[in-house]
């Protein structure tokens, strides 16, 4: 899946509410579990990075935690709606993130 088709995927499951806004979760990165992302559906494999965000259950009714690869969380985070938001100039841009976002920007990161 290439990144237009990844980011028309999960922009639809933000528009139907498969997945809920990721600014309203807590998120954690670590080693990939070998789980489906929730965003793609491909497996996150052990040497993968993985996001897990974690809703409260007033988010999902559930409370249920949601899994992505690096890239799918970063389109999904752009995709929940920060980037409605008055665009950040170079000097007060977050480093890591500006870092994180070259980095998905390379070609077929899975």
């Amino acid at each position: 899946m290439d990144q237009k088709e990844l980011r028309a995927l999960i922009r639809e499951r933000v528009r139907t509410g498969q997945l809920p806004p990721v600014l309203d979760g807590r998120t954690f990165g670590g080693r990939g579990s070998n789980t489906a992302c929730d965003c793609c559906g491909q497996t996150i494999k052990r040497d993968d990075i993985e996001y897990e965000v974690q809703f409260a259950a007033s988010v999902t009714e559930t409370g249920r935690s949601f899994i992505a690869h690096m890239q799918c969380h970063w389109i999904w985070w752009e995709e929940s709606g920060p980037q409605s938001g008055p665009e950040e100039s170079p000097d007060t841009r977050s480093l890591v993130w500006s870092a994180l976002k070259n980095h998905l920007a390379q070609p077929d990161i899975h």
